[in-house]
């Protein structure tokens, strides 16, 4: 069941997305769709919290530490997962 569908734009909440103006926040756990090379895609939200964080793969290092941040898990029909970074301007269905 569809709960909400928007552009993904910055949350006014640091660090956050959200789904449309004033809509909802994503957060990790969330099963959605993305709409990637003309076809919705199912995915799932994620967070990595640093380097030694089961998801911190996605964790990006600059000179001042690490940069946590959400990204996407999608696993295809032969159990392939690929991960995808969250960009604004991005269609989403949050399921």
């Amino acid at each position: 069941m569809l709960k909400y569908e928007g552009i993904l734009m910055a949350s006014p909440n640091p660090g956050r997305y959200e789904v449309g103006e004033g809509g909802l926040d994503l957060a990790s756990g969330d099963e959605c769709e993305v709409f990637l090379a003309g076809q919705w895609v199912s995915a799932v939200v994620r967070h990595s919290r640093g380097r030694n964080d089961a998801d911190g793969m996605m964790a990006v290092e600059r000179p001042r530490g690490v940069v946590d941040g959400y990204y996407l898990t999608v696993v295809d029909d032969r159990g392939n997962m690929t991960l995808c970074g969250l960009c604004t301007g991005m269609c989403v269905r949050v399921l």
